[in-house]
């Protein structure tokens, strides 16, 4: 099917070959960051109006201050399964070295970073 091929890049010498990720870890990924934003989002523009949300010069700050809040919000279980789920999808080369991008052992962390 076109646009589900691996795609492959060179990022400072090393090739980056990224395979899709399979319909249900992808389903999987979405749901638990949807599970993190919006919570975010919502509790930025609690208590306002549409006509507030849509008028108020304020709003994309307040936007901006929730989605920066995401990252505080990514804890060590949800990070590891991103990893897991997009790591096994992405392989970094370098030289005759293969490493799936998983950052699970001290060897893929020296060869990816």
């Amino acid at each position: 099917m076109p646009g589900f091929e691996p795609k492959e890049k060179v990022i400072a010498g090393s090739k980056f070959v990224v395979s899709p990720l399979p319909f249900g870890k992808g389903r999987e990924g979405l749901s638990k960051l949807l599970a993190i934003i919006a919570p975010a989002i919502g509790e930025a523009l609690r208590g306002l109006s549409v006509k507030a949300i849509l008028g108020n010069a304020r709003l994309s700050s307040m936007l901006g201050d929730a989605l920066s809040s995401v990252p505080s919000k990514l804890d060590e279980p949800t990070m590891k399964w991103f990893e897991s789920a997009f790591g096994a999808c992405t392989v970094a080369e370098a030289g005759d070295v293969k490493a799936p991008l998983k950052l699970d052992s001290e060897t893929n962390r020296a060869m990816v970073f």
